[in-house]
């Protein structure tokens, strides 16, 4: 396989970055990359975190350092073997990195200046979800470049991406936000041309500080947050107009209610709606740390924690 040393210029193909555990969980990652970089050529490495003692100190004799380094051999000839799979693509290496799985991808990442890292989620709920965390939601907080998450099971249909074209349903949630703008700026630079964007704004009803009296009713404030919605989401489809595929439709959708929940409850009844199967969300992210995020956590990762697609996340420079 060719080596991915050469330096990256301008026009050159992009650069993915496919981080692996080798479990079943990470198989429909594994195909979503697959098809990505048939379709773009991209220039792929598929990486993989021994998550070992690399900060411990070893002592002679020490038990641990005996299996650290059986796991690192295991690790390297899995690597090799799971890297075959992608033998057909013009550009394919392998990197192996130690220590704290999220932090070993994030880092890599920034070496290798990805424009893409896809990770496999697994679909936690509950207590495991809330204390742990999970790999995933860390490098999307913490990963500068654009980051696919794709849960165990989410395969790309057939039809959805293909070299000579493709039926991608993209559905972008947006908030009109920097952080919305340069996701959707991101997506559409690395993503296959979709043949449907649905633009999707989940909005809520405004609270008034106002008499009583002269309080308008909660109808009257849900259809004027609609109407900003729907006016915001055509505005935005025309701006993109000039920007698509001539074939490409747009669709715009308002919804009311919490974002996470919503945005997840459209792409898992898209087809109750008369619409084509949704292949991928779309989001922004701020990347905040701190208590804030501990506390609330946010919309793109509450997204990827419950959905059935895969889930685009583009963290803002702001």
């Amino acid at each position: 396989m060719e080596s991915t040393s050469d330096s990256h210029t301008e026009g050159d193909a992009s650069r993915v970055l496919l981080a692996t555990d080798f479990s079943r969980a990470a198989e429909a990652a594994a195909e979503w990359t697959l098809a990505l970089c048939r379709h773009s050529s991209a220039e792929l490495t598929v990486g993989h975190c021994v998550d070992g003692l690399v900060d411990s100190v070893f002592y002679f004799d020490d038990p641990r350092a005996e299996a650290h380094a059986n796991a690192t051999r295991s690790a390297k000839e899995h690597l090799a073997t799971y890297a075959g799979r992608f033998g057909d693509l013009p550009r394919v290496s392998t990197k192996l990195v130690d220590g704290v799985p999220w932090r070993g991808i994030v880092e890599l990442a920034e070496e290798l200046e990805s424009d893409l890292v896809v990770v496999g989620t697994r679909g936690l709920r509950g207590l495991d979800k809330l204390l742990l965390g999970s790999t995933a939601r860390a490098v999307i907080q913490h990963c500068a470049s654009p980051v696919l998450t794709v849960p165990s099971g989410a395969a790309p249909r057939d039809e959805a991406i293909s070299p000579s074209g493709g039926d991608l349903h993209v559905v972008f949630a947006t908030d009109f936000s920097q952080a919305a703008a340069a996701a959707l700026d991101g997506a559409l630079h690395l993503l296959p041309a979709p043949s449907r964007l649905t633009l999707l704004n989940v909005y809520a009803s405004p609270y008034l500080e106002v008499p009583y009296a002269a309080m308008p009713t909660q109808t009257d404030l849900l259809a004027q947050a609609r109407r900003g919605s729907e006016r915001e989401l055509q505005r935005l489809a025309e701006q993109l107009g000039g920007r698509l595929a001539e074939d490409t439709e747009i669709a715009v959708a308002a919804l009311e209610g919490y974002p996470p929940t919503a945005i997840v409850d459209f792409a898992t009844t898209a087809r109750q709606r008369g619409l084509p199967p949704v292949d991928l969300l779309v989001l922004g992210t701020h990347g905040r740390s701190g208590l804030g995020h501990l506390v609330l956590g946010s919309v793109a990762e509450r997204t990827v924690q419950s959905s059935p697609v895969p889930v685009l996340t583009v963290r803002s420079s702001g």
